[in-house]
Parts: C-alpha cells; structure tokens; sequence
C-alpha cells in the first residue's frame, strides 16, 4: 500500500471502503462545482472504486486519499491517463475539515509521485475556465496554460519547473504550525 506522508496531510492509496467519502466530496454543492458530474450514489461509487482497483494494480492509475494525521480524510486526488512521459493529475477536491496549506500539499505530494516514482516528465491539468481560484494557485505553482476549449483551460507542469519551485513550497509547508 502506498502511502505518502506529509507534515501537514498523508496520501494513501484509496480503497473501496472510501466510497462514501468520496462520494459525499462529489456530491457536496459546496465542493463540487467544478468537477465532473456524478451521479448513482456511495453503491455506484463503490463499483467505480473496485473497477479502478485493477486499474491501479496494471500501474494505469493512481487515486488518493488525503487525510489529516489524526487519519480523517480531507480529500482526494487522482493521477490518471499517463503516457510515455506524462500524467494528468485531478479529481482534486478538499473537504472543510482540510488542515490549513492542505491543498498546497497535496499538491507536493501528488506532483512527486507522479515526476519522482511514476518518472514522468510533465505533469496536465484540466481545469474548469470559471475556476480562478483553482487557475491561480495552478499558476503559482508552476503550471503554464496550453490550450483551452468553451469550458476548460489546459495546464502542463514540467518536472523541472516543479523542482525548481518545489524548495519554496516546502518552506512554506514546513513554516505551518501543525
């Protein structure tokens, strides 16, 4: 079981048992605005969980759990479609019992195993246009917009350009007062 550990938050690997969790996030009109439609309930995101699980095992795709150290999830994260050289990385929601820097750190871990462990060199983003918040912090980040359509802007992170920043981002994380 993968498991990668945070000052501020932990990623694990999602499991059937986080249907209702995650679909509580993806069903919440306060967090889901901006993400892909769902529809059918815990049941039918049960049954998406398990068809992922092999998914997972063929090194295809990799769906996290964000929890806070007291082990209450706060959210989740998803890399998925990778090629020879990149992933996209999203499904990224946060609950409000999120620790404070949370998504920043989620983030760092996500974008790590991704360049680091799944050693690809570019990590994507699909981000909804009317989602600033989302766009700016992306920006931020490192990411460049490479495209765009009627209802989504299209990101790319390097792996240098995240290891660049990456210093940053750690101070900052480990400045927090957890």
């Amino acid at each position: 079981m993968i498991t990668l550990n945070g000052r501020i938050v932990r990623l694990r690997l999602a499991k059937e048992d986080d249907a209702a969790f995650i679909w509580s996030l993806r069903s919440s009109p306060a967090l889901n605005a901006h993400l892909s439609p769902t529809a059918g309930g815990a049941d039918a995101q049960r049954a998406w969980l398990r068809n992922y699980k092999k998914r997972e095992r063929e090194g295809q795709e990799f769906y996290f759990i964000a929890e806070r150290h007291d082990h209450v999830p706060c959210g989740a994260v998803r890399l998925y479609d990778l090629t020879d050289d990149s992933f996209e990385f999203g499904s990224f929601v946060l609950s409000q019992s999120k620790p404070h820097l949370a998504a920043l750190e989620v983030a760092v871990l996500a974008f790590s195993f991704g360049f680091d462990v799944l050693n690809r060199g570019i990590g994507r983003l699909e981000v909804r246009r009317e989602n600033i918040h989302a766009t700016q912090f992306y920006l931020r980040f490192g990411a460049r917009e490479v495209g765009s359509n009627e209802i989504d802007c299209n990101f790319e992170i390097s792996k240098f350009e995240f290891e660049t920043r990456r210093v940053a981002f750690d101070k900052i994380i480990a400045a927090e007062q957890v």
